[in-house]
């Protein structure tokens, strides 16, 4: 008996799968799907990473803002950022690969409890983060594919509840 485990389980997967198997069966114990109509997207563009600074700070004066993850493209802009935020008064704590597991797991107590109300993370965060009531996603960096904005965006608009995921974008990212 062959068993595969996935959280994410594409076109691409399933082709392999049925060409590797002997009549394969997929059961999904998905709870809920991302509906993209219960996710308001915006994107603000700008032309240089100082005026992104600038319109992040204004985004999270926002007060609708509840709970939020902030994607980076990289650990240590993710920690960077983190630290800003909270230098500017903001409850925020980084999450990345080069964070040990324990800490990780705290992070995210703190996040799912409200304790930290902003968590900035690379795509470590993008999967398998179980915290229903985050009510926006900003792509402070755009990420690699997709796929990943799928994943990134699918972390608010969950359970039912809208999000909002708002993305900023140098002008030469436009493509």
């Amino acid at each position: 008996q062959t068993l595969l485990f996935s959280a994410t389980a594409d076109d691409k997967l399933m082709s392999i799968t049925k060409n590797l198997l002997k009549n394969p069966v997929r059961i999904n114990i998905s709870q809920e799907k991302v509906d993209p109509k219960l996710i308001k997207q915006e994107i603000y563009m700008t032309s240089d990473g100082q005026n992104k600074k600038q319109i992040l700070g204004q985004l999270l004066d926002r007060d609708n803002i509840y709970k939020a993850i902030i994607f980076s493209a990289t650990k240590r802009n993710a920690s960077k950022l983190a630290l800003k935020l909270r230098d500017n008064g903001f409850a925020a704590s980084a999450m990345h690969g080069d964070l040990k597991q324990n800490a990780r797991n705290r992070t995210l107590a703190e996040f799912r409890i409200g304790k930290v109300q902003f968590l900035v993370a690379t795509d470590v965060a993008a999967r398998g983060i179980d915290v229903t009531d985050i009510s926006h996603v900003i792509n402070y960096d755009l990420p690699r594919s997709h796929e990943d904005y799928v994943h990134r965006i699918g972390r608010t608009g969950r359970a039912g509840k809208t999000g909002t995921a708002i993305s900023i974008a140098l002008h030469s990212e436009m493509k």
